[in-house]
């Protein structure tokens, strides 16, 4: 009798951990991929394309803000040129673990920044810092 007690208990506390378990929410390159406007700063605007990088496993993204009349994605960058001012690299995997890497004007410096994914849909993405910060963009 104990023993089919102690068997019980084990069996109810595996049930309890599996009841217990989160749901993970999967996160896609196809939800990622296109141009998003942030919502704080209106005139910031991220496109991430589905170029391969130069980096393992990342893409090709450029980044920009709209500061004067003439400032168009066109405009800022030379499409057969990844590297300078406004490109970086990203990885997102399906955890939601999101990596940005910047790719500097001098002589490909790279600086990398680790965010986590909160929400990405066909048309809302959110991510966060370490410390916790929010940016919120709208698919455009």
């Amino acid at each position: 009798m104990r023993k089919f007690l102690y068997m019980a208990l084990i069996a109810f506390a595996g049930i309890c951990l599996v009841g217990c378990k989160k749901d993970q929410k999967d996160f896609y390159l196809s939800d990622l991929q296109g141009l998003w406007q942030n919502d704080q700063t209106t005139t910031w605007y991220m496109r991430f394309t589905a170029d391969q990088g130069d980096i393992e496993g990342c893409f090709w993204g450029r980044e920009w803000g709209d500061y004067g009349d003439d400032v168009t994605e066109d405009y800022l960058f030379d499409p057969d040129s990844y590297h300078g001012n406004g490109w970086f690299q990203y990885k997102l995997e399906k955890n939601g673990d999101f990596t940005y890497i910047n790719m500097m004007d001098n002589k490909g410096a790279y600086v990398v920044k680790s965010f986590k994914m909160i929400t990405l849909t066909s048309s809302k993405m959110t991510f966060q810092n370490d410390l916790k910060e929010k940016k919120n963009f709208t698919k455009q």
